[in-house]
């Protein structure tokens, strides 16, 4: 099979095309959304191991090695778990072998839909895309390997107007904008897990007094 299929995928990183709303919910500076290069093992940086799980005479595991120091570090491993001939889940390692990020095609159409970020060994980031365009639409933020906000893209302009929140692991309240202007607008809470959170409150308050500018040139909420 050929391992270097073409896989068109999006994350939403730090930089990149259009502004986007803040992580609060009150406008200021968040995530952006971009297309990025398809993603491969990178097979010229080093030794390769091709393996055939089925015996079918096609690689379904590929294995790039680079010399570190006098030694060999697995760096990448991309894999074709339902031997469709087209690989589905990829593997990056740093120069110490641990897992940095992994890409994976859900729903075996030939283009990651969900990528995960690790930190020594912990989950940090997760950038999905929930209905399968090409687009991340949803990035899921966790602290110590625990979920402490989702930020989304509910009308696919490719800006923020979604947000959960959690506290503990546990979803507490969810904020939408309905009109665009980058602040949420609504809120829904679970009144007993946030009843001893006054940042819930204010986030509310602040979310709901009108902005005179454009959303594009919105600076980040002073009045949190």
């Amino acid at each position: 099979m050929t391992r270097r299929a073409v896989l068109i995928l999006s994350i939403s990183i730090l930089c990149g095309c259009g502004a986007s709303q803040g992580g609060d919910g009150t406008g200021g500076p968040g995530i952006q959304m971009r297309q990025i290069p398809p993603t491969a093992c990178k097979t010229e940086e080093g030794r390769v191991e091709y393996i055939d799980l089925n015996q079918d005479g096609d690689s379904d595991v590929v294995k790039v090695y680079r010399p570190v120091g006098d030694e060999e570090v697995l760096v990448c491993r991309e894999s074709d778990m339902n031997f469709d001939g087209l690989p589905d889940l990829f593997l990056f390692f740093d120069n110490h072998g641990a897992l940095i990020r992994d890409e994976a095609d859900l729903d075996n159409d030939g283009t990651v839909n969900i990528i995960t970020i690790y930190d020594q060994g912990q989950v940090v980031r997760q950038e999905i895309d929930t209905n399968s365009d090409g687009v991340v639409d949803r990035v899921r933020f966790y602290d110590n390997g625990i979920p402490i906000r989702i930020e989304g893209d509910n009308s696919g302009d490719g800006r923020v107007d979604y947000w959960e929140y959690f506290k503990a692991g546990r979803l507490v309240r969810i904020g939408v904008d309905t009109d665009g202007d980058g602040r949420a607008d609504q809120w829904s809470r679970d009144e007993a897990a946030t009843r001893d959170d006054p940042d819930a409150v204010v986030e509310e308050d602040t979310a709901a007094k009108p902005q005179e500018a454009t959303t594009k040139d919105k600076e980040p909420s002073k009045d949190k």
